[in-house]
């Protein structure tokens, strides 16, 4: 009976991630992508239940536990019910003043202070928080083009911006451009030229802005961008000689089925 109710399970059919793959219909580009970006920080938002379930199970007076996800996110447990976030700290944020990374870092050289981090993106930086597990935002029509606003969320010791032009579908040769212009000329991918040339490729830029978020037991230093990009990190610090904006670009090529390859070409903007 047991091999009968096996054999009779459907399977899901295994994903072609080949460059050559040929859909059985036109792929709706817009579609994929707001999907894509909607599951992109749905998962953020996922991984404060995951972190915290691990924390609770294996490490419970572990200082991420009690400094990132209870002071900052807030996190509420109900005896009888999932667990609720109480602020929006660690909500990911539409943010349209401050909508780039040279924006950011122009509100940084005013010398302004925020309290905490909410009241940054809220009050500073006129942004709008959103929970991605009940909203989509992201418009099929930016595939292609700038989004309407840039996201900034938290992701454990970490705050991540992701400018207005951080994610869209962009041809080889597009690609190829970006590269070009931002090495200075070198371009060393010829071999690839022959298979991706006729694919789309997938752009993600983000920024790291902010370090050590949490690790210290001081609940004021939670909600604060505490090494803010741009300034200097302390002499007595690990990594004393990093400058505090950590950038990172990927080009992932997708076939023509709208699904990744495994051929990707990873940019430090830290170099």
């Amino acid at each position: 009976m047991v091999f009968l109710l096996n054999a009779c399970q459907k399977t899901k059919p295994e994903i072609d991630r080949s460059p050559t793959c040929v859909p059985d219909k036109p792929v709706n580009w817009g579609e994929i992508y707001s999907q894509y970006m909607h599951k992109k920080f749905e998962k953020y938002v996922d991984e404060i239940w995951d972190a915290d379930e691990w924390n609770n199970r294996n490490e419970p007076d572990w200082g991420l536990h009690d400094n990132i996800y209870d002071k900052s996110c807030k996190i509420i447990r109900p005896f009888w019910d999932k667990p609720k976030l109480g602020s929006k700290s660690c909500l990911p944020w539409k943010i349209k003043t401050y909508d780039t990374i040279d924006k950011v870092v122009e509100w940084r050289k005013t010398g302004k202070i925020s309290v905490t981090f909410e009241h940054l993106v809220d009050e500073h930086w006129q942004g709008e928080a959103f929970d991605p597990r009940v909203e989509n935002p992201f418009k099929p029509e930016w595939y292609n083009r700038d989004m309407d606003f840039a996201v900034i969320i938290r992701s454990g010791h970490w705050t991540n911006f992701y400018p207005k032009d951080c994610c869209q579908f962009i041809t080889f040769d597009e690609m190829k451009q970006e590269i070009i212009n931002r090495n200075r000329g070198e371009w060393k991918y010829d071999d690839k030229e022959q298979q991706y040339k006729n694919l789309y490729f997938r752009k993600t830029l983000a920024w790291v802005i902010d370090e050590d978020v949490g690790i210290h037991d001081n609940e004021e230093d939670i909600n604060l961008l505490r090494y803010p990009l741009g300034t200097e990190l302390p002499s007595n610090y690990e990594y004393k000689n990093y400058l505090n904006k950590k950038g990172y670009l990927i080009y992932k090529a997708m076939n023509n089925c709208g699904h990744a390859t495994d051929f990707h070409i990873d940019i430090d903007l830290n170099e």
